[in-house]
């Protein structure tokens, strides 16, 4: 169930940084990439590019390094990123969220 630490994406986009950051400036938290905002897994096409891109692009925009895992259900991936809180606020693009 999607709360204030978890969000599912259906598929990854550059403008969930803003969650991210969020997420390291408040209690911390995890978004599933590949599942339905009613909790189905419908999968990633490529999770293996998105292991390696995600973690890239969050390092480089916030300076954090996030846990990144690919779980696999009912022939179905789906990408899992988990954000600890930070020890010090972080923004993206000079806007802290």
């Amino acid at each position: 169930m999607e709360d204030q630490v978890t969000e599912w994406k259906v598929q990854w986009e550059n403008g969930h940084l803003k969650t991210i950051a969020g997420f390291v400036n408040s209690d911390g938290g995890t978004m599933v990439i590949g599942m339905s905002d009613n909790g189905e897994t419908v999968g990633v096409g490529n999770p293996q590019k998105l292991m390696k891109e995600v973690p890239d692009l969050i390092k480089n925009k916030l300076g954090i390094t996030p846990s990144v895992e690919a779980v696999s259900e009912d022939g179905k991936t789906r990408v899992v990123i988990t954000i600890e809180k930070g020890d010090r606020p972080v923004d993206l693009d000079g806007v802290f969220y």
